[in-house]
């Protein structure tokens, strides 16, 4: 022990005079990390199931799932062009369709009419609006030459065209409307005996007919085949078509204006527009022009009702904007009427009291565009 103790002391004394050599910091080695073992325990794996169960559950909250879907891209871009060129095709499509209607219109050799005709009928392309500028064309004139026989009309050729029943129906009225320009008005009148009753009266019933189809209509079966145009007012009981037939009218025009006033209730401006027609003053002067051919007023009355459609026009109360700026237009258009064929409307009672009724009207349209005051408030400000 005593040994043992003297070599302590000289080491010890040794370090205290500075003789040995400095110590090197050494650093312990680190510990290794050790991860305990996942050991379930019995409370848990009761409560939350299985050790699978709680290790997926705990996965899945520590690290989401995403997955990118599968998309084939390639696809896509394969109907993203088709849909562009679709666009293109359509709207390229529309402008070489209106480019062709303005050049039909133009044409003025026949044979280039033919020519252009065969090429659209061969191509399946001879819808009834581009035919309708074919026909329509004054140059044309020998129907021989179509491509089709127009007294013998292959429905299943056309079809392929487009053409529906009413376009087969709208081709013969076409054809009468030809047939006057080129003054064969026996073909006219065979036409109308073999499809007015079939085809014509069925499809103006169920209105398939555009007015400009049933005007043409009732022009040449009033012309050449019968004068009854009360009798069809009564009949189709129709504002609409009773307008198309006054529109079609000529000596007529103020008998019929009477059988649809008292035949129909008319809105406020459609009333006072047959008002007008059946007036006194604008009978006598449209008997008088046509004994010399033809009536500038009448052709005035008749413009107007087409262009504004008074056939259509409508008194509501939450009319819109534009309804009541057309029913505007319309009071402007009449009033320039009278103007311009009575001079001296303000002594013909009928003329100033229907002058009269357009003005209250036009002030209850202002009226009607201006917002009412709130009346309830507006004791407070009088007092």
């Amino acid at each position: 022990m005593r040994r043992y103790s003297q070599k302590n002391d000289a080491i010890h004394l040794a370090d205290a005079l500075g003789l040995l050599s400095p110590r090197r910091n050494v650093k312990p080695p680190p510990k290794k990390l050790t991860t305990q073992p996942y050991r379930p325990l019995i409370f848990t794996n009761l409560s939350k199931g299985p050790v699978a169960e709680h290790y997926n559950e705990i996965k899945k909250d520590l690290l989401a799932d995403y997955k990118i879907p599968m998309v084939d891209h390639s696809r896509q871009m394969d109907t993203l062009l088709k849909d562009l060129r679709a666009v293109n095709e359509i709207s390229h499509r529309n402008v070489l369709q209106k480019n062709l209607y303005n050049h039909v219109k133009t044409l003025q050799n026949e044979d280039e009419l033919i020519e252009l005709t065969n090429l659209s009928f061969y191509q399946n392309r001879l819808t009834m609006p581009l035919f309708t500028r074919f026909i329509m064309n004054k140059n044309l004139t020998d129907l021989s030459r179509l491509p089709f026989n127009v007294q013998n009309i292959d429905k299943v050729v056309l079809a392929r065209n487009g053409w529906t029943d009413v376009n087969f129906a709208e081709l013969k009225v076409l054809l009468m409307k030809k047939y006057h320009d080129l003054n064969k008005p026996l073909l006219i009148v065979k036409l109308l005996k073999d499809n007015f009753d079939s085809e014509f009266l069925p499809f103006i019933r169920l209105r398939q007919f555009s007015p400009f189809y049933e005007r043409i209509v009732w022009k040449f079966y009033f012309d050449y085949i019968s004068q009854n145009e009360a009798e069809y007012i009564k009949s189709l009981d129709n504002v609409r078509s009773s307008f198309m037939i006054w529109e079609a009218s000529s000596a007529k025009c103020s008998e019929i204006a009477q059988v649809m006033l008292a035949h129909h209730e008319p809105s406020g401006l459609q009333q006072l527009f047959l008002q007008l027609c059946s007036s006194n003053a604008v009978e006598k002067v449209v008997k008088s022009d046509l004994s010399e051919g033809r009536s500038l007023l009448l052709s005035s009355l008749k413009k107007t009702s087409v262009k504004f459609k008074i056939y259509d026009i409508k008194t509501t109360a939450t009319e819109s904007v534009a309804n009541r700026a057309l029913r505007y237009s319309l009071i402007h258009a009449i009033e320039n009427v009278v103007n311009g064929h009575f001079g001296n409307w303000h002594q013909d009672v009928q003329l100033a009291a229907i002058m009269d009724q357009m003005k209250h009207c036009r002030t209850d349209m202002v009226h009607q565009g201006v917002p009412q005051p709130d009346t309830e408030n507006m004791g407070v400000f009088t007092n």
